[in-house]
């Protein structure tokens, strides 16, 4: 899903736009829209998550130009 980026960082509070974040081993994954054009890799939970805890920015993100 192009429209969307994954990263792991050490604070999410300082992540603009997080759409889910969740705490791992290494730090917090957070989901944010992917503005830089940057290529992640999203597994199907983390993506089931975020459409769970983000529906309405999700949906509003997609709508801006359709699915990529």
């Amino acid at each position: 899903v192009s429209r969307l980026a994954v990263s792991t960082v050490d604070n999410p509070a300082q992540v603009k736009d997080v759409l889910f974040s969740e705490k791992g081993l290494t730090g917090h994954t957070v989901v944010t829209p992917n503005t830089g054009g940057s290529e992640s890799r999203i597994d199907l939970e983390l993506l089931f998550n975020t459409v769970v805890a983000g529906g309405d920015k999700l949906e509003a993100l997609f709508a801006q130009g359709g699915a990529r």
